[in-house]
């Protein structure tokens, strides 16, 4: 603290918290089993790739290191993962169909 000022003069700046919303917390919750779900639907073989490269945000390096195959392999999987990712978060569902009727109530 400067000479010249004395302890009455220190503010302490507020600043809001800068967390997420409660509705945030609940539609991030939502969207999280939606794809936890979708993610069983799709073949082993890619959903592997896809969960270790964009859930667990490893390198592609690494993804072909753990499932010990080359590089190529690995993007082509995660690629092909994705792309089935897609496809069953954007076809109509009953899930779906429920949690429009939750937050809709």
């Amino acid at each position: 603290m400067p000479r010249d000022m004395t302890e009455h003069d220190v503010s302490i700046e507020c600043t809001p918290d800068p967390g997420r919303s409660p509705y945030d917390q609940v539609v991030d919750s939502e969207t999280r089993v939606l794809v936890e779900r979708a993610l069983t639907r799709i073949n082993p073989i890619f959903r592997t790739a896809v969960v270790l490269r964009d859930i667990q945000n490893l390198s592609y390096e690494e993804v072909a290191e753990i499932l010990q195959v080359s590089l190529g392999t690995v993007k082509s999987r995660i690629v092909r993962g994705r792309e089935a990712l897609r496809r069953e978060l954007t076809q109509p569902s009953e899930e779906l169909a429920e949690v429009e009727v939750m937050v809709s109530s």
